[in-house]
C-alpha cells in the first residue's frame, strides 16, 4: 500500500505535510507497533491532460497520417508505434549501469516520469525533429499558432 502526502521541509529539517488531518488519515491506517518505510523525493508537477490531449492526439496522430500518406515505415502500424519510435530514436534514451554485472545498459525512459516543464520541451523537440526529418513539408503547430 502506498500513500502520499505533500509537504515541505522546514529549516530546521523537520517535515511540515500540507495537511495534517491527511498525515493523520495516512498514519491511522497503520497499527501501534507496525513497522513501516517512509520514503521522500522532491515534489515534481506530472504533466497535464492538456499537455498529453495535444501530444498523443494530435502530434502523434498527426505524424502517423503523414508516414501513412508515405507509403508506411517499416515498424509503425499505428500512432502508439510512432509514439515508441520517437521516443527510441531521438529524445529518451538513456544508460544505466547494471550494479551486478558491472555492464551498461542503454534503456527508453517512459513520459509519464517527465515533469511539466521537461514534458513540454520534449514536445518542443519532438515536433522540431519531425519537421527536420520530414525536410519541412510537415509543420506541426502549437494550440497558440491556430
Amino acid at each position: 500500500m502506498n500513500l502520499t502526502c505533500l509537504g515541505t521541509i522546514t529549516e530546521n529539517w523537520k517535515f511540515k505535510p500540507e495537511s495534517d488531518a491527511h498525515l493523520k488519515n495516512i498514519f491511522g491506517s497503520f497499527q501501534i507497533g507496525d513497522r513501516v518505510q517512509i520514503e521522500a523525493k522532491k515534489f515534481t508537477k506530472k504533466r497535464s491532460n492538456k499537455q498529453n490531449a495535444f501530444y498523443f492526439g494530435y502530434v502523434v496522430p498527426t505524424f502517423y497520417n503523414y508516414l501513412k500518406e508515405l507509403g508506411g515505415y517499416t515498424g509503425v502500424n499505428c500512432p502508439y508505434d510512432v509514439h515508441e519510435n520517437i521516443l527510441a530514436l531521438q529524445f529518451l534514451r538513456s544508460v544505466k549501469l547494471n550494479p551486478i554485472t558491472g555492464i551498461e545498459y542503454e534503456f527508453t525512459k517512459s513520459t509519464t516520469e517527465l515533469s511539466t516543464i521537461e514534458f513540454n520541451e520534449f514536445v518542443e523537440n519532438c515536433i522540431a525533429w519531425i519537421a527536420e526529418i520530414t525536410e519541412y513539408k510537415l509543420k506541426i503547430n502549437f494550440p497558440n499558432e491556430f
